[in-house]
Parts: structure tokens; C-alpha cells; sequence
């Protein structure tokens, strides 16, 4: 289990919503051209639903389940909408500047250090 990464994710319970909205405005204030591809997303259930599946991809991995064919399984279906390998772990590098914001001065070094440990699991599950 990784309690780093759970510890970090604590704040999103209950605010769903909030974390939803903040992670997509840093998304797309860092990538522009990205808003194009939830053109449709307009009541942004598309939007929650990546956030939900992100969520329990990190929760799962955070208790020590193996998401390797989740992670692949998601590439290969956002492959479909233009999303390559880059694009989909940036979403992942997006969630961990939500989550550090968040945590604020008790974010530390384990918590870095774990959070760059998932996010390079989750980059070898790439092409």
C-alpha cells in the first residue's frame, strides 16, 4: 500500500466537483488546444467520468492493485479520439499538481517521490 498517495488524495473526497473543475481549468490553461476535444462535452460528463476512472486508477494503485490492463485498456480507447500516449500521461501530470497544490506545505519528499513513482508505472504502460 502506499499511504504517500493516499494521503494526498484525502482532500478529494466529498469535493469531487471541485477537483473536477480546478484540474480541467489547469489542463486547459496549459494545453489550449486540448478544449477542442471536449467540444461536445457540454454538460462535462465527459469530464467526470476521466476523473472518476483517474481516481480509481491512483486509489488501485495506491492499495497495491495491479492497473497495468486498466491503464492499457484506457490508451487504446482514448488512442480512438486523437489522445496519444504524451496527452494521456499529461492528464496524470495535471492531477499531481491539483493534489500537491492541495496538500500544501505537508506535501514532502515521500509524497513526491511516490507520485513520480506511479506516474512512471503508469508512462510503462505506453505503446
Amino acid at each position: 500500500m502506499n499511504a504517500a498517495i493516499l494521503h494526498t488524495i484525502e482532500p478529494f473526497e466529498g469535493r469531487f466537483d471541485d477537483f473536477t473543475a480546478q484540474t480541467y481549468e489547469l489542463l486547459f490553461a496549459r494545453y489550449p488546444d486540448y478544449l477542442d476535444m471536449f467540444i461536445l462535452d457540454v454538460d462535462g460528463g465527459v469530464q467526470r467520468s476521466m476523473m472518476r476512472t483517474s481516481m480509481e486508477i491512483i486509489t488501485s494503485y495506491a492499495t497495491g492493485a495491479d492497473v497495468n490492463n486498466r491503464l492499457e485498456g484506457a490508451r487504446l480507447n482514448h488512442f480512438g479520439y486523437g489522445v496519444t500516449d504524451e496527452i494521456f500521461d499529461q492528464f496524470f501530470d495535471v492531477l499531481h499538481e491539483i493534489f500537491q497544490r492541495h496538500l500544501g506545505e505537508a506535501w514532502g519528499d515521500d509524497h513526491q517521490r511516490a507520485w513520480l513513482e506511479m506516474r512512471q508505472s503508469f508512462a510503462a504502460t505506453a505503446g
